[in-house]
Formats: structure tokens, C-alpha cells, sequence
């Protein structure tokens, strides 16, 4: 009886109810990196807010139905939590959601019951308790709203006077990370210990749900422009010319894109499981069992310039990039370029981008091909006939081709046939710490199928006796619960050193090293540079002596002209951030310094 009165209590239900929506807020408290002032802001105000709003009726329960879209932002931030072990909704997460494919998502939310259930579990009985509220005959105290209404007033005061001491801490942070920086430079190879750049507060940033409001219509003002993509680029052209055909020999440039791959993965940059056996026998000059084996160059110090494929692919195939990003919605992509230059153009794809820019890029190609499938798991080698299909077809044309893999995205053992799990156990049941073991396994088991259909790519290519370039890089890498964070996946509001530091290599035909020898010797002068996503647009314009006034020769790999600059990232609301101020962790900064990255 004792409980049926509960339920039935108005006031119980004004209480229960603002405490279960104020839970996120809470848990944001651990996870989310503020200054004290900040995170007593991100308590304060949705606290007063809500009170505010509660008493305005004298049935809670209505205040909290008309409030369940929250409840989806909710469960939205929880599973974030247990994937990232934090991070807010970003703008760029809800365009993952329109740009994502199914399958890709049912993949994730079947790895993540533990967290649905629990969502489930506190969400489901206050909505019961809120349509009992809602339906109830009893009504709240007009007095009593009055005095919890003055009360939830002075909570919301409150806050907005800790908001002016949170701000007033940004100027302190940063301050702080100055000095952080400054001792960091001094101290050689321990910069990464020193400290690292506090993340600032902003109040549409930081104060739940404020923050995700405002990033869902940021998402939703860019998904606009995407959708407007056909008509503000129509009529776009690159102006773009051959400078240089040697009559007879044929050429073939070849960009294979990865997808979700980590260079600390990867053998080839130092991991401890052998991962790209291929990759790096065609790496080692000394084996010259492969033949053409000093033809492959490994640039170390690479990374993407967006940990989100909707950016990082669109970076990587056009003349946008962090620092002129806008200029997407207005190019078209590197395809056009090498059209207008005389070039056949081949697009095949194991990927499903309907509803995003790249979409329009593979229709840019004269010949589209493509495995991807909703009905069934395609692997990365189903497109190998086609590329010798399209081969077979186009002997005697200049081309140039893009081949988009699957690679490594989640779910890691549905990426590869059973003959490369060379690592087992690898089939996790749940996203875990628990299942760690099996994902990491997984994951490895799919970089070597990367490598291996790679350098099927690279065979199939070198066979053609063509002067050839093939340039092989990821979008963007991924966290594997690798420290203490646990943080799992990627397209984190705040990037990692796992997420950015990608593989990135280039082989050469002999053809094309002894036609091209300067460019060649340029590209082994600078495998040490550091450099990022936006060169590769540039540079493979570059090796295939294709001119356009979009073409910056100082961001051209092969070319005495290149300059190594600071690099740049590009945030969730797309602004160009140099990498030495993105909010990094002593974990970020540790693993750029073990590997001999450069942060600045």
C-alpha cells in the first residue's frame, strides 16, 4: 500500500522524475574534462531549469513526456560513455547516424545490450510513473509550485553566476598550458609527461543538453548543405591539364583508401604481431625476393585530418582540408581533376555512402563498380576481379583509380574470410573490457587482410608494366580500450593518438621511378616529414604531372617544394585546430613521443 501511495504522491513523482533526468548530468560530472566552476554550472542549471519547468504545471508527468526526446539524447550519451568513457554528443555523431549504414549500426547497439538494458531499466518505469502523473486526478499545491519555483530561480542565479568563474578558469587553463607547453619543449623526450592542453569551457559545449541541442542543429544547418552539394558545386571545374606524356607508355595512378586503420597496429610501424607481412617485404630493400622492392616508402609521421569518414574521405579526395574547409560544398573531388586531364577514371567500392558527399564522387568516375551489399557481409578481396575487369577492359587508356575497402570498421571478424583469423579467440561477445582480448585479435586479423588485398592491389597493378603509383592510406585509426581511459571505436568528440596516427605508404613501378626519378627521390627525401590527410589530394596530382590552379605544390609529397608545417585537425564544428592545442591526454602525448611523432 505503502508504495501505491508513493506512486500515486504528485510531489513523489516531481521529485523522482527531475532526479532521473538529471542522472546524464552526473555522470557527465566524472567523465567530462571541466573546470570545478564548469562542472558546478552543468549541475546548476539543468537542476534550476527543470525544477522551473516541473512546477509550471500542476501534474509533473505531462512536463516529463513532453521531455522524452531528452531521454533518446540520454541513452544516446550513455552508450557514448561506454564506448568513449565520455565524450558529448557531437555534431559529427549525428551525422554518423544518417551516413552510417544499418548494418554498421545494428552492428555497434548488438555489442552494447549491457547499456541498453540499463537504459531501459531506469527509463521505462518514469515514464509509467510520468502517464500515472499525467492521468492522476490529484493536482500539486499552487503555493507549493510557487515556493519550489522561487527555489529552482535561485539554483538557475546560481549557476549563472559559477558560469562567469568558469570562464574566468579558461584564461587560467590556458595559462597553464602554456606553461605546460613551455616546459614540455625543455624537456626533450619527456614533453609527453609534462602536461597537456586543458580543454576550455563553453557554455554550448559543456552544459547537458544544452551542448547536444546546439550541436544537432549545427549537424543539421551542415547536413543542409550537404544535401545542396549537387547544385552549389554544378559547374565546378579544375581547369586541369597533363604537363607531361611520354607517347607509348601507358600510366595508371591508384589511391586505395582503408578504412578505420591505426598505424600502431600495423607491423609496419613497429607493432609486435606480425599484421602487414606483405607490406613489409615490400618495404625491406634488402629482400629483393618480390622484386621492385625498394619501390615502397613508408611515411611515419602521418596522420588523418578528421577521425569521421564523412570528413576525413572528403578531405582526403578534394582540394578542401582543415584550414579552407568550407570549399567542399563548392569543388568537386581529385576524379573531376584527372577527367578533365585525359584520364579514364575507375571508382569500386566495398563501402555504402548514400547520403553523403562522397556518394557524389564515385558518381564523378567514368566506370563504377562496387561489392558493398545490405543483405549480405562483403570482404575487401571481392573486389579484386573487378579491378581486373576494369583492367582487362580500359589496356591501353591512362587511368586513374580509387578503391574504397572496408577494412578494419566494427564488427572486426565480419571483416575477413575465416582463412586470415590468425588470432583467436575473435568473436567478442559485447564491447568490454572482458572481451578486450577478442576484439584486439579481431582487429589485427583484419589488418592483415587489409595488407594482403593491398598488395593483391599492388601485384595486379605492377603487372601492367605501366608507370604506375599506388598510394595506400586509412581514414582514420581507432581505440582498442588501449589505456586506462578504455575509450573503444572512434568519431570521439576528442580525438586520440590511436585515432590519428594512420598507415600511409606509396609504391612505385620501376617504370615510373625511372621516368619520374626526381619525383621518386623527392618522396624517399621526405618519408620523415610530418604530414596528414590534406597532402594527398596534392600529391597525387602531383606524380601524375596533372596542373591545376587548385594544386599547392607545398603540400606535394614528391615535390622539392613540399614544406613541413603544423598540422591541423578538424574539430567537430569543423575549425582548424593545430595539433599541439587539441585537448590530448598524458596517454596521447606519451604514444606520439614513444613512436617519434611530432606534435608541433
Amino acid at each position: 500500500m505503502r508504495l501505491k501511495e508513493l506512486v500515486n504522491n504528485q510531489k513523489f513523482a516531481f521529485w523522482t522524475l527531475i532526479t532521473v533526468l538529471m542522472i546524464t548530468s552526473v555522470v557527465l560530472l566524472f567523465t567530462e574534462p571541466m573546470n570545478i566552476s564548469g562542472k558546478i554550472v552543468n549541475i546548476l542549471f539543468p537542476l534550476g531549469l527543470q525544477i522551473v519547468l516541473f512546477s509550471l504545471t500542476r501534474r509533473p508527468g505531462i512536463i516529463f513526456l513532453i521531455l522524452i526526446p531528452k531521454l533518446f539524447f540520454d541513452g544516446f550519451q550513455y552508450a557514448l560513455i561506454d564506448l568513449y568513457g565520455g565524450s558529448i554528443i557531437g555534431s559529427d555523431m549525428f551525422l554518423n547516424l544518417v551516413t552510417t549504414s544499418a548494418s554498421e549500426a545494428g552492428e555497434v547497439l548488438a555489442s552494447l545490450t549491457g547499456t541498453l538494458v540499463l537504459v531501459l531499466l531506469i527509463y521505462i518505469p518514469a515514464i509509467i510513473l510520468a502517464v500515472k502523473s499525467a492521468k492522476s486526478k490529484k493536482r500539486l499545491d499552487f503555493q507549493w509550485r510557487k515556493k519550489v519555483m522561487k527555489c529552482g530561480g535561485v539554483i538557475l542565479a546560481a549557476s549563472l553566476v559559477c558560469l562567469i568563474f568558469a570562464y574566468k578558469g579558461n584564461s587560467i587553463s590556458k595559462s597553464e598550458s602554456k606553461a605546460s607547453v613551455i616546459r614540455a619543449e625543455t624537456t626533450s623526450n619527456n614533453y609527453n609527461l609534462a602536461g597537456y592542453i586543458h580543454r576550455q569551457f563553453h557554455f554550448t559545449d559543456d552544459v547537458y543538453p544544452i551542448n547536444v541541442i546546439y550541436n544537432l542543429g549545427y549537424a543539421v544547418k551542415k547536413w543542409n548543405k550537404v544535401k545542396e552539394y549537387a547544385r552549389t558545386s554544378k559547374g565546378f571545374k579544375f581547369n586541369a591539364v597533363k604537363n607531361t606524356a611520354l607517347k607509348g607508355e601507358r600510366e595508371i595512378y591508384v589511391l586505395v583508401l582503408g578504412e578505420t586503420s591505426r598505424a600502431a597496429s600495423w607491423s609496419l610501424y613497429g607493432y609486435s604481431r606480425r599484421t602487414s607481412p606483405f607490406a613489409d617485404s615490400l618495404s625491406d630493400v634488402s629482400n629483393s625476393a618480390i622484386g621492385g622492392a625498394s619501390n615502397l616508402l613508408v611515411f611515419k609521421d602521418f596522420i588523418t585530418q578528421s577521425n569521421t569518414t564523412h570528413k576525413s574521405v572528403p578531405i582526403i579526395l578534394s582540394p578542401a582540408e582543415a584550414e579552407n574547409y568550407n570549399i567542399l560544398y563548392k569543388s568537386k573531388s581529385i576524379i573531376t581533376a584527372f577527367k578533365e586531364a585525359g584520364f579514364r577514371t575507375i571508382f569500386i567500392k566495398n563501402q555504402n555512402y548514400d547520403k553523403s558527399i562522397v556518394n557524389s564522387y564515385y558518381n564523378e568516375a567514368d566506370e563504377k563498380m562496387s561489392v558493398s551489399s545490405t543483405i549480405r557481409v562483403t570482404h575487401d578481396e571481392e573486389i579484386l576481379p573487378l579491378l581486373k575487369e576494369s583492367l582487362a577492359k580500359n589496356v591501353t587508356d591512362n587511368l586513374f583509380i580509387i578503391i574504397h575497402l572496408y577494412g578494419s570498421h566494427f564488427a572486426y571478424h565480419n571483416r575477413y574470410p575465416k582463412q586470415f583469423a590468425a588470432y583467436t579467440p575473435d568473436k567478442p561477445r559485447a564491447i568490454s573490457k572482458k572481451y578486450k582480448q577478442e576484439l584486439v585479435n579481431s582487429y589485427d586479423n583484419s589488418i592483415i587482410n587489409t595488407d594482403y588485398v593491398t598488395y593483391k592491389i599492388i601485384e595486379t597493378i605492377k603487372a601492367q608494366n605501366a608507370k604506375s603509383v599506388v598510394m595506400c592510406l586509412a581514414d582514420h585509426g581507432e581505440d582498442l580500450m588501449d589505456d586506462r581511459r578504455g575509450r573503444f571505436l572512434h568519431a570521439s568528440l576528442n580525438a586520440t593518438y590511436y585515432q590519428m596516427h594512420i598507415p600511409f605508404y606509396i609504391w612505385f613501378s620501376d617504370n615510373y621511378v625511372n621516368n619520374y626519378r626526381d619525383k621518386y627521390k623527392e618522396s624517399l627525401e621526405h618519408t620523415g616529414n610530418q604530414l596528414s590527410t590534406n597532402a594527398v589530394f596534392h600529391s597525387m596530382l602531383d606524380y601524375a604531372s596533372v596542373h591545376t590552379k587548385y594544386l599547392d605544390s607545398t603540400l606535394c609529397i614528391g615535390s622539392a617544394k613540399l614544406v613541413e608545417k603544423e598540422r591541423t585537425y578538424l574539430t567537430d564544428h569543423d575549425k582548424p585546430v593545430k595539433l599541439g592545442e587539441l585537448p590530448l591526454t598524458k596517454y596521447d602525448y606519451e604514444q606520439f613521443a614513444a613512436r617519434g611523432l611530432k606534435i608541433r
